[in-house]
């Protein structure tokens, strides 16, 4: 029986919705480097006021949340062109390999 051969994709070929591949990440990252650094701030803010105001924590909490979505997102990007086959058991066993 002949062994099955799998064609590597193209990952230079994909896209994201109707976004070439490599926009979608460098826009995603953008936006979770841009919602990182105004949770900073936000979280600065309150700490150097020493208390802790509503208005300045519900800022904190909706970026807080922002990030978690842009992070659902890239993850989602990440997975569009995940290889045939892949586990992800198998990249934590590899992890552990590299210490």
């Amino acid at each position: 029986m002949p062994k099955k051969v799998i064609e590597p994709d193209l990952v230079s070929e994909s896209e994201y919705g109707d976004v070439p591949l490599e926009q979608a990440i460098r826009e995603c990252i953008r936006d979770l480097q841009g919602s990182l650094n105004n949770l900073e701030h936000g979280l600065i803010t309150i700490v150097d006021h020493d208390e802790i105001k509503h208005d300045e924590y519900g800022l904190v909490f909706s970026l807080s949340n922002e990030l978690i979505h842009l992070a659902k997102e890239l993850k989602e990007i990440v997975k569009s062109f995940k290889p045939s086959g892949f586990k992800p058991a198998l990249c934590a066993e590899q992890l552990e390999e590299l210490g």
